[in-house]
């Protein structure tokens, strides 16, 4: 080898070196050549966790990763910025798709991807159920069933699959002075929290009653001897031996001015457990004012009267209120013949439904804010960060608290995620990012994030059914034709 040609080598290689070492020093950066756009670009990744484990993962229909049964989550990184077509599959389960963008040095994420079965198991419960309803703790099941000589309620155990009679219409009869009475009604049936008594609402000649019954291995049948006045009846959510009402204040209690002018407000009463009935003395300023609606929550209790305030107040002892504050700044106009509910998990997110009407109670400017216009469901996620809301046909997303996490909300942003031409019935959260309903016959699963497109998938059909779900146990309830089915396979 010549000294020239040493020399001629050695200075190639360094040029090369002086030519590629930034090449390798920027595609170690993140550096990437976009021959699209022709120009350098950084690169960003995705980081998606999925469920089940065990899937394949397709970037724009290329084979990419498969995760194995120990790892559920998958990061790719040096992409260069653009939208990507993502697709995960496993065998027998629906597949999930979404364009997802990625943006220079920066990680798409999306952490809540769920697969589900296309073939869930439905196991049969039980025949000849005509409504069903599952106590908190799903633990046992309320059957509503026909018979000859009327309808009847069996408690169903679901550990045990033993059932036993609680009441029965005919049983009611006999209880009744009126013997010639042909029907009794029934309307509703509601849980306590605990689980261990349910408040029935049966009609008799048109008029309301109300049966607290104790389901335990003694079943003790209390018939509240209630006037045709009584409305928002609930169980004390600490004890459910007690009941709140409300209903018209007795004649004994009404003031010379308010008996020569013949009114009597409407009041909230309390039941306690040995019959007793106290009326809960409301505070000023809404002392003297009919109570429109309350909601009770531990101690504190909310209550909307007719000045169209809502008031927060504390049970101090079994019959009086300390006031705490006044919740909104401007009233709302009371109209009669209108419906008022307080929708709330706790009381620093209120919501008011006014018929079909919804107000949010903006903590900020402490004003109640109409947002909707036609509601019929409204659900709280279970972190309490939004609510579901559906129309007769559309579903819409509320949220209460800001989303950091991937895609980012912001406080009171609504979200359209899903309109259909049929009705959307019996809509529950499947887990805080997924939500299962009906239309008509099909059992149908949607998640939240609208990036691109919302994955829906129809997880069954059953004909003439109503569906239940619990996010404790995880337990989907059909009711298909008088037969009732459970499927516990449809979360992992």
């Amino acid at each position: 080898m010549t000294k020239k040609f040493k020399k001629i080598l050695f200075f190639g290689l360094c040029l090369f070196f002086l030519i590629t070492a930034p090449s390798v020093i920027f595609y170690s950066k993140g550096y990437r050549f976009d021959f699209q756009n022709m120009k350098i670009v950084q690169t960003g990744g995705f980081f998606l966790k999925i469920s089940p484990p065990g899937v394949t993962l397709n970037i724009d229909q290329e084979l990419h990763k498969k995760t194995n049964f120990f790892f559920d989550s998958a990061f790719i990184n040096g992409l260069i910025p653009k939208d990507y077509q993502i697709t995960i599959q496993k065998t027998d389960y629906h597949i999930w798709s979404k364009a997802l963008e990625i943006k220079e040095k920066q990680v798409t994420e999306a952490k809540n991807i769920v697969l589900f079965p296309k073939n869930p198991k439905f196991n049969l419960i039980d025949k000849n159920i005509n409504s069903f309803f599952p106590a908190p703790d799903n633990k046992k099941i309320i059957f509503k069933i026909h018979e000859e000589t009327g309808w009847v309620l069996n408690s169903f155990d679901i550990q045990t699959k033993e059932q036993k009679k609680l009441v029965s219409e005919q049983e009611l009869k006999l209880l009744e002075k009126n013997r010639k009475i042909s029907q009794i009604s029934f309307l509703n049936l509601v849980w306590s929290n605990d689980s261990k008594r349910i408040l029935i609402e049966i009609s008799i000649k048109g008029e309301k009653q109300y049966i607290v019954l104790k389901t335990g291995p003694e079943t003790n049948l209390f018939v509240l001897d209630a006037e045709s006045n009584i409305k928002n009846i609930n169980f004390n959510p600490d004890k459910s031996e007690e009941l709140f009402f409300i209903s018209l204040e007795p004649e004994e209690k009404l003031t010379k001015e308010d008996e020569e002018l013949k009114i009597r407000k409407e009041v909230i009463f309390r039941l306690k457990a040995d019959g007793e009935r106290v009326i809960l003395k409301i505070p000023t300023p809404s002392s003297g004012q009919n109570i429109i609606n309350y909601s009770i929550i531990g101690n504190d209790i909310v209550w909307l009267s007719d000045s169209g305030f809502l008031y927060l107040g504390r049970l101090v002892n079994s019959d009086k209120i300390e006031l705490i504050k006044i919740l909104n700044l401007k009233p709302i106009n009371i109209h009669k013949e209108t419906n008022y509910q307080i929708i709330a998990k706790d009381f620093s997110k209120i919501f008011l439904k006014q018929d079909e009407m919804l107000y949010y109670l903006n903590p900020a400017t402490h004003l109640l804010e109409q947002i909707f216009n036609s509601v019929k469901t409204i659900e709280f996620s279970k972190d309490m960060k939004k609510i579901i809301v559906s129309t007769n046909n559309q579903i819409w997303l509320f949220y209460i608290e800001k989303e950091q996490e991937q895609p980012q909300r912001n406080i009171e942003e609504k979200i359209l995620l899903s309109g259909f031409p049929d009705e959307i019935s019996n809509l529950f959260w499947l887990n805080n990012f997924y939500i299962i309903f009906q239309i008509k016959d099909s059992i149908k699963i949607a998640e939240i994030d609208n990036r691109s497109r919302v994955n829906l998938i129809e997880l069954t059909t059953f004909p003439s059914s109503s569906i239940s779900w619990s996010q404790k146990e995880k337990i989907l309830l059909v009711l298909s034709e008088n037969n009732l089915y459970s499927c516990d396979n449809i979360l992992k």
